[in-house]
């Protein structure tokens, strides 16, 4: 039978946490940290991404209803919530209507998120109802994070293309 003595003894031995202890909770923080920077990395890409291609979709969208049901659609940026018509920041995201704002139930909003949208100028890109009129001026979208940018280009014709990995025109704040 072992003497209380030598229980206590071993009990008051161990006041702390060992080297080998430390090193491996050290470690498996640093693995940690490592997951959650590639994981912010991959979130950020997948955001500019999604993003991206939703721009696209949208103007290739109105486009096809322009021609479809041979009324004039719209892209404007949002305007704060209620107010008809288009804002004049397009950082907040976009709205789409027909042009003389009567769409109801086919007329929406995209707020971006995740990147910074910017267009050289804050007007409205209108899509005509008549195919064979041009439909806008050539202009182009520039979407931009911590992870890169891409830019989204209208030319006359109404066509759209996007150029992935474009930085011109790209300026993100930092992070908080």
């Amino acid at each position: 039978m072992p003497s209380s003595q030598g229980a206590k003894s071993a009990f008051h031995r161990q006041r702390g946490f060992t080297l080998i202890e430390l090193m491996v909770t050290l470690a498996v923080m640093a693995i940690v940290a490592g997951i959650s920077l590639s994981a912010s990395g991959w979130i950020d890409a997948h955001r500019l991404r999604v993003e991206t291609q939703a721009l696209q979709q949208r103007l290739e969208g109105l486009r096809q209803l322009s021609t479809s049901t041979r009324r004039s659609w719209q892209l404007c940026p949002v305007t704060a919530s209620g107010i008809a018509g288009c804002g004049d920041d397009w950082l907040a995201g976009y709205q789409w209507d027909l042009a003389d704002g009567n769409a109801n139930r086919l007329s929406g909003r995209h707020e971006v998120e995740g990147v910074e949208l910017r267009r050289s100028s804050s007007s409205a890109i209108v899509f005509p109802s008549a195919p064979w009129q041009l439909h806008t001026s050539m202009t182009s979208f520039t979407l931009c994070n911590h992870s890169g940018s891409n830019k989204v280009i209208v030319n006359d014709a109404g066509r759209i293309r996007v150029e992935y990995g474009n930085s011109a025109g790209c300026v993100v704040a930092p992070e908080p």
